[in-house]
């Protein structure tokens, strides 16, 4: 096996063990008494588990378009669970979330709503990896195809190590977020 399949497993293993930490995580907290904020943080794990999933079924069939779908939906599922912690309040915060409300019409610790471009500009300051994309309703920019094409190139065999260490972590960063990482700015 050469050195560019090693990197492709390495990644994939690199995600199917931040899913057991999640699953893991979740599963010791059963059968306790939660606030609404636990509850929106479970749905957003298990839609990271779920995106995760089919982020790596897309790298095994080589589909890079949907691949960077779901990689957008992952970059929505983190500012989702920032944006908990950027609220005043964060039960209240999770129960207006809950109940139907859309995060960018609430209002974020600085009184700003929690836009998708306000999220990411937060996060990027607690994980500088984000402003690599450009967050825009539904798109990553074309430019940022980039990254995906060179991780189904490792697969393929056609890059050099020095680019796929820089762009796995890039992808590593930005497919997986554990809610544990998160701290409040």
């Amino acid at each position: 096996m050469d050195n560019k399949e090693d990197v492709y497993k390495q990644q994939i293993s690199f995600l199917d063990r931040a899913d057991e930490k999640i699953k893991t995580l979740f599963l010791q907290m059963t059968n306790k008494n939660f606030k609404s904020d636990f509850l929106l943080a479970a749905g957003i794990a298990r839609r990271s588990c779920a995106l995760t999933s089919g982020f790596k079924a897309m790298l095994k069939d080589k589909n890079s378009l949907c691949a960077l779908g779901i990689l957008r939906m992952q970059l929505d599922n983190t500012l989702r669970l920032y944006a908990g912690f950027f609220s005043k309040d964060r039960v209240q915060f999770s129960e207006d979330v809950l109940s139907g409300k859309h995060i960018r019409k609430l209002m974020a610790d600085d009184n700003k709503p929690m836009t998708d471009n306000y999220l990411a500009r937060r996060v990027s300051e607690i994980n500088p990896w984000l402003s690599t994309f450009t967050i825009r309703p539904a798109v990553i920019s074309t430019s940022q195809m980039s990254i995906l094409k060179k991780l189904f190139a490792i697969k393929a065999g056609k890059t050099t190590s020095s680019s796929s260490a820089q762009m796995t972590l890039t992808v590593k960063k930005c497919i997986f977020l554990s809610p544990c990482s998160v701290s409040r700015t």
